[in-house]
């Protein structure tokens, strides 16, 4: 099911757990996952999940994905990563994308990865803004189009901080470009321009 997901979209499997801590019992969980102490990350994100901490919700999902301190169990995680996502939880939206798209957690659909990962996008999150490009390029989830694909694998070209990967976008969209005409590259790159400026302005 997998073997035409290009690699920089299987990042989104490697997700470092506790990118932001925003309480101290947080911090201490992460820390502890981090340093392979698994049972007693568990012991504190826990709590904080089922209290509605939405980056807690997000770790614990990731748990569960990995089995880390966990058993395995992709129904489990996905429940943790929606409360998370719909939080606005940008890494859970984009790994509840991903498990659609896999067919892990949720029945195999297309269409509703690219609505996740979309969210996920849009908010900045590098790896799903690859998703949405390619899955733009090949019509997957959504109708096939050029100028959105190259849009996205635009942004992520400039946003990915991988050399490797961004060679991959960079070639995606060199691709992308064989089939387009001049007036929708321009469009195309006016799109990121825009995107960028809105991004920007909603960081602030």
């Amino acid at each position: 099911m997998t073997k035409n997901i290009p690699a920089f979209i299987v990042i989104l499997l490697v997700l470092l757990i506790g990118v932001v801590a925003q309480s101290e019992p947080y911090d201490m969980g992460t820390s502890a996952y981090q340093e392979g102490h698994y049972g007693e990350a568990l012991e504190i994100l826990q709590p904080l999940a089922e209290q509605g901490h939405g980056p807690s919700q997000f770790d614990l999902g990731l748990m569960y994905y990995r089995g880390h301190g966990v058993p395995q169990d992709y129904k489990i995680a996905a429940y943790w990563s929606r409360k998370s996502a719909e939080q606005g939880n940008m890494l859970a939206q984009g790994m509840i994308g991903f498990m659609y798209l896999t067919g892990k957690g949720y029945q195999q659909d297309d269409t509703e990865a690219f609505i996740w990962l979309y969210k996920a996008a849009d908010q900045g999150f590098a790896e799903a803004i690859a998703a949405v490009g390619n899955m733009y390029y090949e019509g997957k989830g959504t109708p096939k189009d050029l100028v959105q694909a190259h849009k996205w694998m635009n942004l992520y070209s400039t946003l990915s901080i991988q050399s490797d990967v961004q060679r991959q976008a960079s070639d995606l969209k060199t691709k992308i470009e064989t089939e387009m005409t001049p007036a929708q590259i321009s469009e195309a790159k006016r799109l990121a321009v825009e995107w960028f400026k809105e991004f920007n302005k909603e960081s602030e």
